[in-house]
C-alpha cells in the first residue's frame, strides 16, 4: 500500500507511511492525530511515540465511562487540569465519591483508601501489611518539618520535629534524645542517652501536677535527684525499703521514721574514723570503738603463787585510746605471795605513764571500774 492510499472513510483517513515504517492517523484536515510505529509504540495527539503516549491540551486524556451502571461512579478520568489541579498536574479522578489524586495544587487522597484491606471509616489510608521507607527517606506529618524515617542509616529509626532530629533508636539497643549518635558510656547494653545544651532531665508527674513530680537529671557536671512534692524520697532494693529522706531533710537507714539528720537502725562502720562538730584536726578523729571481755589476774607483790579463784570476770569498752575496764574477782586462796595487790592481764598495753587516777575497792560485789589510757 502506497503512502497516498487511505483506509476508512472521511473525515478520518489512515495513510501508510512507507518511508518511516509506521502508520499515521489523520483527521479530515490531514492533521496527524496519532501514530503507530513499526516497533509497536503508539502515540495519540502527538507524533512522538514511546510505548503509549497520549497528548491533549485540555480535558481528560483517558476516560472510562460507566453511566450505564447505577452502582459505580459514572466516569473515571486520568490526566485532567480541572477541579483544583493545575495544568502541570497529572491527576486521577473517580467521580464524586471515588479516588482523587493529583499534584502540587492539592496533593492528597480525596477519599478513603485501603491497601490489601477494605477502607476503614475515618481512616484515609488503611494498610494491611508493611510500609517500607528507604533509609534516606521519611514519612511526613503535619508539614515537611515533622517526619519519621531511617535518618540516613539502615539500622536507625529517627523522629524529627521542626526539621530537627529529636529521637534516634539505633541497632545497639540505644535511644538518643537530642543526640544523633547515642553512646553507652557505662557499658550497660540497653540505654537512653540524653543530650541538652545546659542539662537534661526526666520528669515523673502525678496527674499532670506542677508541684508533685520526681526529676532525674544533670546540669553541667552536677547530677540531680529531685522530689518536688512534700513527701519522702525512698530508695528500695531487693523488694524492701533501704533508705528514705523525709520532707524535713532527715535521712533514715533501716527506719521509716527518721527523727534526726541521720537516723540509723543498725550498726555503723567507719574505716577512717568520725569527727564531731566543726573539728578538722585528724588527731581528734574517733577511729576506734570496741567492747569485749578480758581475764583479770591478781598478784601480791609481783607474784601470784598459790592463788585460786571462785570468780574471775572482766569486761572492757574502748573508745579511741581510752579504755574503760571492769572486773570482778573472788579468791578461794590468797596463796603465799605477799605485798601490794595488783591486777594484770589488761586487754591493751598502757600507753607509757599517761595513766588516769583509778580506784578499785577491795570489798563489795559487782564489777569495779578502772580507767586507763592505752597505747595509740
Amino acid at each position: 500500500m502506497s503512502a497516498n492510499n487511505l483506509i476508512g472513510s472521511a473525515p478520518y483517513q489512515v495513510p501508510t507511511n512507507a518511508d518511516l515504517g509506521s502508520m499515521a492517523f489523520q483527521d479530515h484536515r490531514y492533521v496527524s492525530v496519532g501514530r503507530m510505529t513499526a516497533s509497536g509504540n503508539i502515540a495519540i495527539g502527538t507524533s512522538a511515540a514511546v510505548a503509549l503516549t497520549i497528548k491533549r491540551n485540555t480535558g481528560s486524556m483517558i476516560r472510562l465511562d460507566r453511566t450505564d451502571h447505577a452502582d459505580v461512579d459514572s466516569t473515571f478520568d486520568i490526566g485532567v487540569s480541572t477541579d483544583g489541579a493545575t495544568a502541570t498536574d497529572f491527576a486521577f479522578f473517580g467521580g464524586s465519591t471515588g479516588l482523587k489524586i493529583y499534584g502540587n495544587a492539592q496533593a492528597r487522597f480525596q477519599s478513603l483508601v485501603g491497601i490489601n484491606v477494605a477502607p476503614a471509616a475515618g481512616v484515609l489510608l488503611n494498610v494491611n501489611g508493611a510500609i517500607r521507607v528507604t533509609e534516606d527517606e521519611y514519612l511526613q506529618f503535619g508539614g515537611t518539618n515533622n517526619r519519621i524515617g531511617g535518618g540516613g542509616s539502615s539500622n536507625s529509626f529517627v523522629i524529627q520535629t521542626g526539621g530537627t532530629e529529636r529521637v534516634r533508636i539505633n541497632s545497639a539497643n540505644g535511644i538518643g534524645i537530642n543526640r544523633g549518635s547515642p553512646v553507652d558510656s557505662a557499658g550497660f547494653g540497653d540505654y537512653i542517652d540524653f543530650n541538652g545544651g545546659g542539662g537534661s532531665a526526666i520528669y515523673f508527674r502525678t496527674n499532670n501536677s506542677a508541684t508533685e513530680y520526681t526529676m532525674f537529671g544533670n546540669f553541667g557536671a552536677d547530677g540531680y535527684i529531685r522530689n518536688q512534692g512534700a513527701g519522702n524520697l525512698i530508695i528500695n532494693n531487693n523488694g524492701a525499703e533501704r533508705m528514705r529522706i523525709s520532707p524535713s531533710g532527715n535521712v533514715g537507714i533501716g527506719t521509716t521514721s527518721p527523727e534526726t539528720k541521720l537516723d540509723i537502725n543498725g550498726n555503723i562502720r567507719a574505716s577512717a574514723g568520725i569527727m564531731f562538730g566543726t573539728d578538722t584536726d585528724v588527731s581528734n578523729t574517733l577511729d576506734d570503738y570496741e567492747e569485749d571481755t578480758w581475764v583479770p589476774i591478781v598478784q601480791f607483790g609481783d607474784a601470784n603463787n598459790g592463788i585460786t579463784y571462785s570468780i574471775q570476770e572482766g569486761q572492757y569498752t574502748k573508745i579511741g585510746n581510752i579504755c574503760h575496764i571492769y572486773c570482778k574477782v573472788a579468791l578461794t586462796s590468797k596463796g603465799t605471795s605477799t605485798g601490794n595487790m595488783t591486777i594484770t592481764g589488761l586487754p591493751f598495753t598502757p600507753g607509757g605513764h599517761n595513766w588516769q587516777a583509778w580506784h578499785m575497792p577491795r570489798t563489795g560485789t559487782g564489777l569495779h571500774p578502772i580507767i586507763y589510757r592505752s597505747s595509740p
